[in-house]
């Protein structure tokens, strides 16, 4: 305990979230909901009496900056935890570095799986918890034809096989699967909706990422598709899809995510409250914030538990660490350093926000390699 009681210096973290890249409004959630949750700590005296001092930079979002980057902050900045990266090319770029350095990577976004790191806590949902709700809840409703669409890289590509491999063995069939790059224009989202009403589907499956999650709610709202015969039912979605798209182009479509803005209770209005105190009334509550948010908040309770910074006490301490959330009690398993979540799923509504339809009745156990549905 010495190590972190003994000094009053702040506590230095390294971020690395990049609200000037191509994702900016993705990034700027993450980096808003690290910064919230470092303002919160700070603000109930700090831990053990030491303020959270972060180190800002952007890499652009840009994978090739992040290793000169996470050198840098260890190095040069004395930093052993970094809060950042927002998608998997710029996890991985960040990885190795981390793991030859001794420093933790606290990643935020939900995650391909079929990767495990000692030096990554992973802080988004892996595959169980936002596959599988969501092919339960389309067999549900009754849909049986589904068309699969993808952004062109790791993450969406690993996201759908999983989703088709579950498919296949619940009676579901995949009529179409159609990829495209994130610099896509327009009429590639057309036809992308085109190709799935010739080919029957009466859902669309989507690990479709902004900036062409955008261009493919358009081109639903375009093409005429109503959404009770072919919604758009997204794996990635969140409060943040009525930023990036109209309201009224987002209206029927599906969600499926750990944590809604329209959630009933008073800890949700608090969380709202204190965003929109720091960052305004246009401050979007969604899961990304959420998540980097409760991080913050994890480590800082796994510190004062382990009392020092050292990796490996904070990794024993970190299974038996839970906070209360807004989702309910948060905490990281011990076999993979991947979040417990409770995944909802999300109708969303012509108000701009997503009606919660399904809750899981429990915390779901992280399973990134989908062992239970081999």
């Amino acid at each position: 305990m010495g190590e972190l009681f003994s000094s009053r210096e702040p506590v230095r973290i390294g971020v690395l979230f990049s609200p000037s890249s191509l994702f900016r409004d993705f990034e700027t959630a993450f980096m808003q909901g690290t910064i919230a949750g470092i303002m919160s700590v700070n603000r109930g005296g700090g831990i053990g009496g030491r303020s959270i001092e972060p180190v800002f930079y952007d890499p652009q979002s840009d994978p090739p900056r992040y290793p000169a980057l996470v050198s840098r902050l260890v190095l040069e900045d004395d930093v052993s935890h970094i809060f950042g990266c927002m998608t998997s090319p710029t996890r991985k770029a960040a990885m190795p570095v981390v793991e030859r350095l001794g420093a933790l990577l606290w990643y935020p976004n939900q995650y391909e799986g079929f990767e495990i790191s000692p030096n990554i806590v992973y802080g988004g949902p892996c595959p169980n918890q936002y596959n599988v709700p969501l092919i339960e809840y389309i067999r549900e409703t009754g849909r049986r034809r589904v068309f699969m669409a993808g952004s062109d890289y790791s993450f969406p590509h690993e996201c759908l096989r999983i989703f088709r491999e579950l498919a296949e063995g619940l009676g579901v069939e995949i009529v179409g699967e159609t990829y495209l790059p994130l610099d896509a224009p327009d009429n590639a989202y057309f036809r992308m909706v085109r190709d799935a009403r010739l080919a029957g589907a009466d859902i669309v499956v989507s690990a479709v990422v902004y900036p062409g999650l955008q261009k493919l709610f358009r081109a639903f709202r375009a093409s005429a598709v109503n959404a009770i015969d072919m919604p758009l039912a997204n794996v990635a979605g969140s409060d943040l899809d009525f930023s990036v798209a109209d309201h009224e182009c987002v209206s029927g479509h599906i969600a499926v995510g750990s944590y809604f803005a329209g959630a009933e209770g008073a800890g949700n209005r608090s969380f709202v409250h204190d965003l929109q105190t720091l960052y305004g009334q246009r401050a979007r509550a969604n899961m990304h914030t959420l998540a980097s948010y409760n991080q913050i908040r994890l480590f800082a309770r796994t510190l004062e538990a382990s009392g020092s910074l050292d990796l490996d006490a904070m990794r024993d301490a970190l299974p038996n660490v839970s906070i209360d959330s807004i989702e309910g009690k948060v905490s990281v398993d011990s076999t993979y350093q991947c979040i417990l979540s409770c995944p909802r799923i999300g109708v969303a509504n012509d108000r701009g926000r997503y009606d919660v339809v399904r809750t899981a009745p429990t915390t779901v156990t992280p399973d990134p390699y989908m062992v239970a549905y081999a």
